[in-house]
């Protein structure tokens, strides 16, 4: 497994004496990033809404995890516009 990362560039190692050294190449972030764009574009064709949607009817989302959600919309949105609790 080590070495078929290692193919993929996400991995390097060292040797000394005989072990190898293993580090990572990426960080945790990029990781992240990537495998959530696979997911998004393997289970719901890469529409990001779907995935959101999904996420918080498939749980029991608290007002807090919604104000969040709403507060990062209208971040990404370029406005930070006050959203009233209904």
């Amino acid at each position: 497994m080590l070495s078929r990362l290692e193919k993929k560039g996400t991995i390097a190692h060292r040797t000394e004496g005989r072990q190898f050294i293993y580090r990572a190449l990426v960080c945790e972030v990029d990781v992240r990033r990537s495998m959530l764009g696979r997911l998004t574009d393997y289970f719901f064709g890469g529409d990001v809404a779907a995935l959101v949607s999904h996420l918080v009817e498939g749980r029991d989302a608290l007002p807090d995890d919604v104000a969040r959600l709403q507060q990062l919309l209208a971040e990404r949105s370029g406005g930070a516009e006050e959203h009233d609790d209904v």
